[in-house]
């Protein structure tokens, strides 16, 4: 149960939803809701967030943000990958 419990934390830090909202929003996607950790990102991105979203073309989509890293302008933005 404990190692359940250590797994179920590292997961659940390794994801941004403020960012990745945010990020998904200023690209135009409406109605997203986060799907938490997801294993689609690069080894670059330090946060990984499932999604499902309305596009900008009013299609219904799935897919992953990646995020790095950014101290004071410095690093890695965010990526929104779309899966096919």
């Amino acid at each position: 149960m404990r190692k359940l419990a250590i797994i179920v934390i590292v997961l659940f830090s390794c994801t941004s939803p403020d960012k990745a909202r945010s990020t998904l929003e200023v690209q135009g996607f409406t109605r997203i809701k986060l799907t938490g950790y997801s294993m689609q990102c690069s080894d670059s991105d330090d946060t990984c967030t499932g999604f499902e979203a309305t596009s900008v073309s009013g299609r219904r989509i799935s897919g992953a943000v990646g995020c790095g890293y950014n101290w004071g302008g410095c690093g890695k933005g965010c990526t929104v990958r779309i899966n096919p």
